[in-house]
């Protein structure tokens, strides 16, 4: 980030900071980024969870179109 600017108070300590709207852009993406993945992180673990349950005949497997109607 460039240009990024510091406010402070009168003690001198850092209360806000000033950031261009480009790199703010930039950042919220990148944070978007990283939800996207972590929610495809959580679906993961979930779905081998359930193929472990269903190994061990906890549960039953659902239907290819039940599968494909919760996409």
């Amino acid at each position: 980030m460039t240009n990024v600017q510091y406010v402070t108070d009168d003690q001198g300590t850092r209360t806000s900071v000033l950031v261009p709207i480009e790199d703010w852009n930039r950042l919220v993406r990148y944070i978007e980024d990283l939800d996207a993945v972590e929610r495809i992180e959580q679906s993961v673990r979930l779905s081998m969870k359930e193929v472990r349950l269903m190994e061990a005949g906890k549960i039953q497997p659902g239907s290819t179109k039940e599968f494909l109607d919760a996409l």
